[in-house]
């Protein structure tokens, strides 16, 4: 009995070793898990940079891109541009005064704000990032009046005073008058002829052959109806 004893005690061993052998053998590599395809590698991405008149800008929050829009922190690109910006959080609302005292004012999660009493849209509305308002890109030369334009190879963004710096491609705001066709011309009609008016029929007073050709018919009491006018013509 003793010897069946010790055969049974070592086949629960092996049986205990292959289990332990089999399980450290199905056990995932640290970080992943059976069957799992290896995580992706994160790339880190180049932050877009603004550049005002030549000069680099520096923003505690930087502009980014949403719903395939340039998205620019409105306080920071403002303020940079000399405008006043003020924030009233109760009715998340932004009241600023640009350059040439134009009145703005945008509420986030709005597509239209206000510019000098009139309604300019947005492509997509205002938004809260990080603490920051965010406005699209384009809202900047429309409410401002700069030039912008937007370097996507680069990831870049370039604003300039009207008429200064020159920048590397068109501003994204420029407005270019709409060609307007113009209709042909219609030949002038022709001016109706003229009616020939007749002259109207004159005929000379009967002059008596005794007064001659120098005696007028004036006073109907001269007994040949004809005044002497010359001495030689006499009434009689």
């Amino acid at each position: 009995m003793r010897w069946q004893w010790v055969v049974m005690s070592a086949l629960i061993t092996l049986l205990a070793v292959s289990a332990a052998t089999a399980q450290t053998t199905d056990q995932p590599a640290m970080g992943g898990s059976a069957g799992s395809k290896p995580a992706p590698q994160v790339h880190a991405v180049h932050p877009i940079s603004v550049v005002i008149n030549g000069a680099q800008q520096a923003y505690d929050t930087p502009p980014m891109i949403v719903q395939d829009r340039v998205m620019v922190p409105l306080r920071g690109v403002f303020e940079s541009l000399g405008a006043t910006v003020i924030w009233y959080p109760a009715t998340q609302t932004v009241n600023a005064v640009a350059s040439g005292n134009k009145a703005i004012t945008l509420t986030v999660g709005s597509r239209e704000a206000t510019v000098d009493g009139r309604a300019v849209s947005l492509e997509v509305p205002a938004m809260l990032q990080q603490d920051r308002v965010y406005v699209p890109l384009r809202f900047v030369c429309a409410a401002t009046g700069y030039d912008v334009t937007w370097e996507g190879a680069d990831r870049r963004i370039a604003i300039a005073t009207p008429g200064g710096t020159t920048l590397a491609k068109a501003p994204i705001c420029a407005v270019r008058p709409t060609p307007v066709a113009l209709a042909p011309m219609e030949p002038a009609p022709s001016p109706a002829p003229i009616a020939q008016v007749p002259e109207p029929a004159f005929s000379a007073p009967s002059v008596p052959l005794a007064c001659g050709p120098a005696c007028l018919p004036v006073q109907p009491s001269c007994g040949t109806a004809c005044l002497p006018v010359q001495p030689t013509c006499g009434c009689g």
